[in-house]
């Protein structure tokens, strides 16, 4: 067994598994890293639109900043699907929702409502 470190999280890497394999509790699993795999991509488009209409630099570079964060985590959702699967995850951007605020001021109020 492989041991890989990313971003401070140490996963174990197990053989991918036939198809249909798996307990119901294995494929729970797998869906919840699916759905947050798709979350970050969301959060990802959403904090690119927000850089996009923010009205100062500094105003961008941090959202940059919070984006990049959302990125590191669906790296690492990814990282744990392919390792626990053998299959890279099939969620990219042309398969995920994601609808635009209708200014910036809503889309930083609606992040802070979801807080």
């Amino acid at each position: 067994m492989a041991y890989f470190m990313e971003d401070l999280y140490v996963y174990r890497s197990y053989p991918p598994q036939p198809a249909g394999y798996g307990s119901d509790q294995q494929n729970f699993v797998l869906g919840m890293i699916l759905q947050s795999i798709s979350g970050e991509k969301q959060d990802e488009l959403f904090y690119n639109y927000l850089i996009r209409q923010a009205p100062t630099e500094q105003q961008k570079q941090v959202i940059a900043g919070i984006r990049d964060d959302e990125r590191k985590h669906n790296r690492m959702f990814r990282s744990m699907y392919t390792q626990l699967t053998g299959r890279i995850p099939a969620v990219t951007e042309a398969n995920v929702h994601f609808e635009e605020p209708a200014s910036y001021l809503d889309g930083i109020e609606r992040r802070c409502s979801a807080s």
